[in-house]
């Protein structure tokens, strides 16, 4: 019996060893989106804002492993300014907090990545539980092969939204204009407006007459906007998005744009 509890044992001992062997920790750092993904077992735990290198200080892209972690850390090279909870990966580049939180998911460190205080001292007890020897970080700056294509936007006049109007209008000829000159083999003739009708002294009198006992017709106001094709076009006031983009109202709404 005492044989078997010992073998027993052993077994669960061999169990929780693979178990911890096989447990990992991979940091990735993407510097196209100033990202940081943090893997542990295969599961995402965490997506945070980073800032890596700017301009000329571009944080190196590589595989590394943690070397060196210190908790609380002041940088000799850059007037001893405070890397809480640094964790040291390749040639003095480090992850650590920062306190310019402001310029977070934007490049803008000397080229270490830029954590905020809390997430680098969560990340920090993590590379401690794990053990910085089953940790990986990795920092590249090409997106991933199955992130998503950007979505094309709709050209004005093709998506959702219903066509932009064209508005004709038609120009009387002034006065003394030659008519116009016939296209191809098809002759216009100029159009000349009627005359207008003499009123006869009985409608002049019936005329006056209804106007003189017909109550005062209240004051209509005034139609900024006309109808078409179901859909109000608004004055310029009411445009949103610049010049290229319409407000569209039903034309069953009454309500005026401010």
């Amino acid at each position: 019996m005492r044989r078997h509890v010992v073998i027993i044992a052993a077994a669960l001992a061999w169990l929780i060893s693979l178990d911890k062997a096989e447990a990992r920790l991979d940091i990735l750092v993407d510097k196209s989106t100033q990202r940081m993904l943090v893997i542990q077992n295969g599961f995402i735990r965490y997506m945070w804002p980073v800032s890596t290198g700017r301009d000329d200080l571009a944080t190196p892209s590589g595989v590394y492993a943690p070397q060196r972690m210190e908790r609380n850390w002041f940088s000799s090279s850059y007037y001893n300014s405070p890397m809480p909870y640094a964790i040291f990966f390749h040639n003095g580049y480090a992850i650590h907090g920062s306190y310019a939180i402001d310029r977070l998911g934007g490049p803008a460190s000397h080229g270490c990545v830029r954590l905020h205080p809390q997430h680098a001292a969560r990340l920090f007890d993590l590379v401690l539980q794990e053990g910085p020897e089953h940790t990986t970080i990795e920092v590249t700056d090409a997106p991933r092969p199955d992130d998503p294509a950007p979505r094309a936007e709709p050209a004005a006049g093709q998506g959702p939204f219903p066509p932009e109007p064209r508005m004709v209008r038609y120009r009387e000829p002034p006065e003394g204009e030659p008519p116009p000159q016939p296209r191809g083999n098809r002759t216009m003739a100029a159009r000349t407006p009627p005359a207008p009708r003499p009123a006869t002294p009985e409608r002049r009198l019936s005329t006056s007459l209804l106007a003189q006992n017909a109550p005062p017709e209240p004051a209509q106001p005034a139609q900024p906007s006309s109808t078409l094709y179901g859909f109000k076009v608004l004055p310029a006031s009411c445009w949103s998005g610049g010049a290229s983009r319409w407000r569209w109202w039903a034309s069953s709404q009454t309500a005026s744009c401010k």
